[in-house]
């Protein structure tokens, strides 16, 4: 059995479609945001979040829904962005350096050029000291190098200097998706 929620009318129909398409069923769909999830405590083995909470105001607070909604034993499966990747390179290169504006942080130049206003991204070490807050114990936390870290939509040179980073970096933890498996282990 499923439930779902997305933020738009529209978001939700086109679930209902796809799910159609694969003959599949959604046992609770509905219109609503992360950061106020219509469910109540304890009620899911698990709970899938694939770049989502990093665009909402309140990244954290979206993590503690999920974490409320969570059975004792459940798992989280999330992924935000990793600021640690050779993506975020990029973006700095091309949004600070390049605009002739080497002091701008990496936060802004998120906030401003990726996809939607607020978007944010956060390091390994970050999800780990905010999940230690929470009743959770991490299964397995990493930010593997896609093909998608690698630039291959730019210049032979960004994409070679973006290979050389993911190595330098180590590509087990510099890619552009931070995924993160966590256990609820009590209630708060």
């Amino acid at each position: 059995r499923a439930s779902g929620i997305d933020l738009t009318q529209e978001a939700v129909d086109h679930v209902r479609h796809r799910l159609a398409c694969y003959g599949l069923e959604c046992e609770d769909l509905k219109v609503s945001d992360a950061e106020h999830l219509p469910f109540p405590d304890s009620n899911f083995d698990l709970v899938y979040s694939w770049g989502v909470i990093h665009h909402t105001p309140d990244t954290i607070k979206a993590l503690e829904e999920i974490i409320r909604v969570m059975r004792v034993g459940g798992t989280g499966k999330v992924m935000v962005y990793n600021r640690w990747s050779p993506y975020v390179v990029y973006k700095y290169l091309r949004w600070g350096i390049g605009k002739g504006k080497p002091f701008k942080s990496v936060k802004s130049i998120l906030d401003e050029h990726q996809e939607s206003r607020g978007t944010k991204a956060y390091t390994i070490k970050e999800m780990k000291r905010i999940l230690s807050r929470y009743p959770v114990r991490i299964r397995n936390i990493e930010a593997p190098a896609t093909y998608y870290d690698l630039l291959p939509d730019r210049s032979p040179l960004v994409r070679a200097s973006a290979y050389l980073l993911a190595c330098l970096m180590g590509f087990k933890s510099c890619g552009w998706f931070l995924q993160v498996e966590f256990e609820k282990t009590a209630e708060r």
